[in-house]
């Protein structure tokens, strides 16, 4: 939730995941490593100083405050998530829908530094857009306005070869990576 109000996405959390240091990724777990993206998150978002989260940690070890209550949650944290779920519900896009349905679409082939949400095996691949599904905001780094999603079919055979079973997958993509 404080990720949110440092305005980052669970789509920016990942950034954070993969900039944390070989070593220090490699020995924490999997929670361990996004409560580490979480907090450099709220750090790079203002929220609070790298010395704030510090000083909390050891008063917390030391025994001088109580650890956080599960389940509690400030009110300023609701009032928060509350001004912030609009963006996680489809709305109109900031430009009309380049493709209908029906239309055949070619996933871009590209490389982009950290996270996307456009997976490697589609790229370069060419599908069928079953419907467009309203606007989202990409959760790739950057900022990037409201944009077009689509459901996309996909070939078996088309992703995997020939020796792939015949049927389809069907993805959720948005606009910027077709083409």
């Amino acid at each position: 939730m404080a990720s949110i109000m440092a305005g980052h996405g669970h789509g920016e959390l990942r950034a954070y995941i993969e900039a944390i240091p070989p070593a220090t990724y490699l020995a924490s777990r999997y929670y361990e490593r996004w409560a580490r993206a979480l907090e450099a998150s709220v750090v790079d978002g203002g929220l609070v100083s790298q010395e704030d989260v510090s000083d909390r940690a050891r008063a917390i070890a030391a025994g001088e405050v109580e650890a956080p209550r599960r389940g509690a949650v400030a009110p300023e944290i609701h009032a928060a998530v509350a001004s912030t779920l609009g963006t996680w519900v489809a709305r109109p896009a900031e430009a009309a829908a380049r493709f209908r349905a029906g239309d055949r679409v070619r996933v871009r082939r590209m490389s982009p530094d950290g996270h996307t949400r456009c997976p490697r095996y589609v790229r370069g691949v060419e599908g069928v857009v079953e419907s467009v599904t309203g606007g989202f905001r990409r959760p790739d780094p950057g900022d990037h306005p409201l944009e077009q999603t689509y459901t996309v079919r996909f070939a078996l055979r088309d992703l995997w070869g020939d020796d792939a079973d015949d049927g389809c997958l069907c993805l959720d993509i948005w606009e910027g990576y077709l083409e």
